[in-house]
């Protein structure tokens, strides 16, 4: 079919001012991408992403439809920055963080939504299951807004608005 094909970005960021560094094989984001690939390779089109000025240059020449961060500590800050940019130059654009650095309480919740206001969604510990769930509503033409207003299994979503968290069931794991 000629269906548009959904652009989904995977970044595992880190400054690369220096060159780049000896962990420059993004394996946690290559995971998802093939688990992904698996289901919808025919719908999709996925960019693996380490270089934020790569990144920054794809949003223009490619603007994808949903950003997919790993968020560990060493790359928050630089997260945050680059959803911001994100965010700014598409109001549509469905943006996800997904990993192990998140405190999973309401306040945790609160608080890195307060930090990461451009952000949809939180997929802590393993993304592959609930992040193929949300892949599938997009496919299905679910908009960034209509993805908010009810929980999805796996993921955390928070309304800036009418500050509501909302809590998918967690999912099994996938054994990689």
């Amino acid at each position: 079919s000629s269906k548009k094909k959904i652009i989904v970005y995977l970044c595992d960021l880190f400054h690369d001012y220096g060159g780049p560094g000896n962990y420059s094989f993004p394996l946690n984001i290559g995971f998802l991408a093939s688990y992904i690939k698996k289901f919808y390779s025919d719908s999709l089109e996925i960019k693996l992403f380490k270089s934020p000025n790569k990144f920054l240059d794809a949003l223009d020449s490619n603007p994808p439809d949903v950003i997919g961060f790993s968020h560990y500590t060493w790359g928050a800050d630089l997260n945050s920055r680059m959803s911001k940019i994100a965010r700014e130059k598409n109001q549509d654009v469905i943006i996800t963080f997904g990993g192990p650095n998140l405190d999973d309480t309401k306040e945790g919740i609160e608080k890195f939504f307060f930090e990461n206001p451009h952000a949809d969604f939180y997929i802590p510990l393993q993304g592959e299951k609930p992040f193929k769930l949300l892949i599938e509503k997009v496919l299905d033409n679910q908009s960034r807004k209509k993805l908010k207003e009810a929980p999805i299994e796996g993921i955390i979503s928070y309304n800036n608005d009418d500050k509501n968290i909302f809590k998918g069931a967690k999912m099994e794991r996938v054994n990689l």
